[in-house]
């Protein structure tokens, strides 16, 4: 599975070794700008199979659920015999029976072990601190002061790089050895190279480490500190991205490889020797043994992802047809996230007249925003995504920057030194009044305070070019990206008088993780900005025109209305709409809806005896939820995500799919060429298949790819991430309230199912052209589908019919 080295070679096969391991990390965002991703997508060029026993072998991460949940969803009736049977009929060997005994067993991986393990292993841990959660603990407390952005007034220095400045500071630090029972351990660090370069040279020797297990030893170093690393390979890219370069991720993996060694000269035996040149040659034996031992495993894994899709073929199936009317009163385009399709649904039940489109939440602007007046910036685009564009304020009046100046001398003097004694005294009443307001009487404030789109301010938005922010955006170029758009959300016709362009936002107090329930097709903000830039642009009389030119003719009738949907209380609101009789039916269509969402979400959302009714009782308890700050589950964001399906609307329009897909507008009738269908597969698909495997790894091993506890968060950095209580390693995911209710998951862990209304030959063109999709679709990362009446699966180059089951209902 691993490359082999020559160690004789002109060329240095450590530094190779070294950027493969540091290419394997996968970045992380900051909480302010959170979104979801793959944990392990560098690493989606290998099997999942393989993946899984790669980890197992070298972290103890799992990939898969433990074996009593299948036999659980077996039991419950979720997968069924027959499901078995499919699944069996594709691995030689396999039948019903004997997966049933498998699973009768609990698995058990081989983990290889490091020489701060072997070091642990022989230390009486009942009575000391583990070495190997010391080295964690040492190396994260040191990366939140090194990172730290804005939370702390005293920081450690950053001149000379991460791991000059990690050494300085572990050399003159006798609290450790004191802690561990080892005074004298400060010393090795004295022989440690002054250049992470040379230690990467010296390290075979200072090891003992063999060549051919070089890669999977510093794989699982980076490992042991995954949190820190994916936070590095964020910086590392965000500087590439500006044209400058940073190895701070190298530094980090030396400092982790540097502590092994200090453990490694301070207990050297011949016994430590022995055991740690075992461990190596077993690395490769034991990623063999977990991928056999799983292989059963993931075909339970495959039925219960089977068992989903029977239903939702089934469905779609039997679905009624209900093409579109030629004319709407009503046209909403809402962001593919699953919480839209429930509201969707809502709205289009109440009358034949409204119509409903699925499209990327940033609505094709790739911008940022950047409020008046001030320096920062934010990102309203996809991660994968670099902005083309920036999004600016041009009013006259500074409100954004006033409260802005305001918010920061009131942090600057909370944080200031003298503070530390005269900051209670000064405010402690008045704060005590707050707490005691928030715990007993809450009260609904904005959610998001520090920009002026929330609270009703309507400041005019400009778009210029990142490239030269002087320039402005003329007619021509913001007609051909008007007509890039509509073409894209298939909107070129058949205009409705009122059309909204409806972004989501959620909303939490208390919340640091609050940015990962916004969208996350806008950089982890609320799509708020992209819609009304849009409908500003739409509206334009002069775009317009142009637009007519070329074959766009948008009525003189239709007005492009700016919305966001509140995911948390299903509530939308309006901007700049004039106040008419049309805009009066739209309110209350949007109220009627809201209210039927709102029933439809309180099951899952609270318990019974919670249950307020309906109407403005039950509007008022989501309202409570989303600005009580002792609320640790304020909605249930993205989770039971399953399933990406790419069609018209009219042809899912008579689903009930439960708010488990994402939903995409798209007709290849109208796609020339499929440049449309391109694009939705190289960026909104993968989008997608992000948030689906983070959920999907926050629940399969959140110790090790969630956030844990979010009673026991505490904010690192200012908005780095967090902490579960006061250390170990940065925690990176969803917390585990985010994904389980107390009782049960609420996100069921299955891969994706990628639903394409396309010719075959059109998909696979596309797959065959991009690496990058065609190692999703070919290494088990997510499922393709094609059709959405007679469906077929794209499996190993070739469109295989998908198996049906009768009966199964959605």
């Amino acid at each position: 599975m691993q490359p082999q080295y020559d160690s004789a070679s002109s060329e240095n096969p450590i530094h190779q070794v070294v950027e493969e391991v540091c290419q394997s990390v996968t970045p992380v965002w900051p909480l302010d700008q959170f979104i979801a991703v793959n944990p392990w997508w560098k690493l989606t060029h290998l099997s999942l199979a393989e993946v899984a026993a790669q980890l197992a072998s070298r972290s103890g991460a799992q990939v898969l659920m433990p074996r009593h949940f299948y036999r659980q969803c077996y039991e419950r009736g979720e997968i069924k015999h027959t499901h078995l049977q499919q699944v069996a009929k594709e691995y030689h060997g396999a039948s019903p029976e004997k997966l049933l005994a498998h699973i009768s067993t609990e698995r058990h991986t081989h983990e290889c072990r490091l020489v701060s393990h072997l070091v642990d292993s022989g230390r009486d841990l009942t009575r000391n601190i583990a070495w190997v959660d010391e080295i964690t603990h040492q190396i994260s407390q040191f990366c939140a002061a090194y990172f730290d952005q804005h939370q702390a007034k005293w920081k450690v220095t950053t001149d000379t790089g991460l791991y000059n400045s990690w050494l300085n500071t572990v050399r003159h630090d006798r609290g450790i050895g004191l802690l561990m029972g080892e005074p004298d351990i400060h010393t090795q660090f004295a022989g440690l190279p002054e250049d992470y370069r040379q230690l990467w040279q010296q390290l075979p020797d200072m090891l003992d480490l063999q060549l051919h297990t070089l890669h999977p030893c510093l794989h699982a170093l980076s490992l042991s500190i995954n949190g820190w690393a994916s936070w590095c390979a964020y910086q590392q890219q965000e500087s590439e991205r500006q044209g400058q370069q940073s190895e701070v991720l190298q530094e980090l993996l030396a400092i982790r490889a540097a502590w092994e060694c200090v453990l490694y000269h301070h207990y050297h035996s011949n016994t430590l020797l022995r055991q740690w040149q075992l461990s190596q040659q077993q690395v490769t034996d034991y990623e063999q043994f977990n991928l056999s031992i799983q292989q059963y495993d993931w075909l339970w894994q495959q039925a219960l992802e089977l068992a989903y899709q029977q239903r939702l073929f089934s469905a779609l199936k039997n679905a009624p047809v209900q093409c579109d009317i030629a004319q709407p009163k009503l046209q909403a385009v809402f962001c593919i996230d699953v919480r839209s399709e429930p509201y969707r649904r809502a709205l289009e039940s109440l009358s034949s007249d409204i119509q409903t489109k699925g499209f990327a939440g940033f609505f094709g602007l790739a911008a940022e925003y950047q409020p008046q007046g001030c320096y920062y910036r934010r990102p309203q685009l996809p991660g994968l995504l670099s902005p083309d564009y920036r999004l600016v304020e041009s009013g006259l009046n500074e409100p954004v920057y006033h409260r802005l100046s305001i918010r920061q001398a009131w942090q600057r003097f909370k944080h200031a030194a003298p503070s530390a004694f005269t900051f209670v005294e000064t405010s402690g009443p008045a704060y005590g009044l707050k707490l005691f307001r928030q715990s007993f009487a809450p009260r609904h404030q904005p959610n998001h305070p520090v920009t002026a789109l929330s609270d009703g301010n309507n400041t005019p938005l400009q778009l210029v070019s990142c490239k030269d922010p002087e320039h402005v955006l003329d007619v021509v170029e913001k007609t051909g990206l008007a007509a890039k758009i509509l073409t894209g959300m298939g909107l070129t016709d058949g205009f409705a008088e009122t059309i909204l362009l409806v972004g989501h936002g959620s909303e939490s107090h208390n919340n640091p993780h609050a940015a990962g329930l916004d969208c996350g097709a806008c950089g982890g903000q609320t799509g708020e900005v992209n819609s009304k830039a849009l409908a500003t642009i739409l509206n334009n009389i002069e775009v317009r025109e142009e637009l007519r030119h070329r074959g766009i003719e948008i009525p003189l009738n239709t007005r492009f209305v700016a919305a966001l949907h509140n995911t948390t209380t299903d509530e939308v609101k309006l901007f700049s709409a004039a106040e008419d009789t049309k805009t009066q039916q739209v309110q209350q269509w949007l109220q009627q809806a809201s209210e039927l969402a709102r029933q439809q979400r309180v099951g899952g959302l609270m318990s019974e005896s919670d249950r307020p009714g309906a109407g403005q009782l039950l509007r008022q308890a989501f309202l409570r939820r989303s600005y009580d700050w002792s609320q640790v589950r304020p909605e249930w964001g993205l989770a039971n995500n399953a399933s990406f399906i790419v069609a018209p609307r009219w042809k899912t329009k008579g689903v009930d799919l439960n708010g488990r897909a994402f939903l995409h507008d798209y007709d290849s009738a109208k796609d020339d060429g499929f440049q449309q269908l391109e694009q939705i597969m190289t960026a909104p698909m993968l989008v997608t298949h992000w948030i689906n495997f983070q959920y999907y790894a926050s629940v399969t091993d959140n110790p090790h790819y969630g956030s844990g506890n979010k009673v026991l968060h505490n904010v690192v950095g200012g908005n780095i991430g967090v902490f579960e209580g006061n250390g170990g390693d940065l925690r990176t995911g969803l917390a585990m309230q985010s994904v389980h209710d107390g009782q049960r998951w609420v996100h069921q862990p299955l891969r994706l199912s990628v639903v394409i209304d396309a010719p075959q030959q059109a998909i696979a063109d596309i797959v065959i052209r991009h690496p990058q999709i065609k190692h999703l679709v070919d290494n088990q990362w997510l499922y393709l589908f094609s059709g959405l009446k007679d469906t077929c699966r794209y499996l190993n180059g070739k469109w295989i019919p998908f198996p049906t089951a009768e009966g199964d209902n959605q």
